[in-house]
């Protein structure tokens, strides 16, 4: 007869567990409330542990608003970056594109972020945080993008461009829909981009009087 011993949690295991969970506690918190209506003691009871808990990882309302949206934009980029890895040979790229930045700036991640920084940007130690985290998390994913475009043979200073115009025109269309919340009119929108993006990309590839510069 065997007998399994359950390994006890060391202190570190149960250190980052309980910082994990005030943190997901948080952000959910946010999502729901806004930075604005985000109160400690609503993280803390649906986190699950004491206020001198909470407060040991976490002394203010600011620091752990942005662990939750470091945390956010951490899950973000990871799952970004593999989707990248795994479509790197994908046929059509720039669609590929488009559905990895709609997934970001209609998510809850990015919404959350601006919430924050909306909320909190009068105060430039924050204000600066926010786009601290959000450089060190979303660069990443676009070299990793530039790298999808780079192995489609698209010439690299024409694909960082195409990059930059994707991302800036799915993140206007997710602010967009703050006030006007159209899902059909923006998937033909992203559709009409795409389209528009192809066939430039075709005519510079075939017409030897259009110069990519």
């Amino acid at each position: 007869m065997t007998v399994t011993t359950k390994r006890r949690r060391t202190r570190q295991e149960h250190r980052e567990e309980t910082s994990e969970r005030i943190i997901l506690a948080a952000f959910d918190v946010i999502r729901r409330r806004g930075y604005s209506g985000f109160r400690i003691a609503e993280a803390q009871e649906v986190a699950g542990v004491s206020r001198g808990a909470l407060l040991h990882y976490f002394p203010t309302k600011e620091a752990l608003a942005l662990a939750a949206l470091e945390y956010a934009f951490a899950a973000s980029r990871a799952e970004a970056e593999s989707r990248a890895r795994d479509l790197a040979d994908a046929a059509d790229p720039i669609e590929e594109i488009i559905r990895d930045s709609e997934a970001f700036f209609f998510g809850d991640h990015f919404l959350v972020a601006l919430d924050i920084l909306m909320s909190a940007g009068k105060d430039p130690a924050i204000r600066s945080q926010v786009q601290a985290i959000a450089r060190a998390h979303r660069l990443p994913v676009e070299r990793a993008w530039l790298d999808v475009l780079r192995t489609a043979d698209i010439p690299e200073h024409l694909a960082e461009d195409i990059l930059w115009l994707t991302i800036s025109m799915i993140r206007g269309l997710a602010i967009r829909a703050f006030w006007q919340d159209e899902p059909a009119r923006f998937e033909r929108l992203h559709l009409l981009w795409r389209d528009m993006l192809v066939n430039y990309l075709a005519a510079a590839r075939t017409d030897k009087r259009t110069r990519l510069p």
